[in-house]
């Protein structure tokens, strides 16, 4: 069983513990209780507030109920072959450094991104 900070169970909206089930490296099933839901988030658009266009896409580190970092999107691929640098991917770093590389736009100019 997975416990909260309070060592009480994780529940889901519903008020039931959930059971994940997930296979070990020798292809046995393991079952982890809890209210843990494993999602690889999806890679979204980052839109840009200024020139309205999508150069960027979200990471794994994007979470839209924090304040924006560079972690949170990296350039797209088809860019980055054309020798258009990718933003450092550093959590440390603030949202001021987020610009549009084709307008120079703040991607971020309220902390939040834009993404569709």
């Amino acid at each position: 069983m997975i416990l909260s900070s309070a060592g009480k169970p994780f529940k889901n909206k519903s008020g039931a513990t959930n059971t994940i089930r997930i296979k070990n490296i020798a292809g046995e099933p393991v079952e982890i209780e809890g209210g843990w839901a494993i999602q690889a988030n999806q890679a979204k658009d980052v839109k840009c507030p200024g020139c309205k266009q999508s150069f960027h896409e979200t990471t794994d580190e994007y979470n839209p109920d924090t304040v924006a970092n560079p972690s949170m999107l990296t350039l797209k691929a088809k860019y980055m072959e054309w020798g258009w640098e990718n933003v450092p991917a550093d959590a440390t770093a603030g949202f001021g450094c987020l610009e549009c590389p084709e307008c120079g736009h703040p991607l971020a100019p309220n902390g939040k991104l834009e993404v569709i």
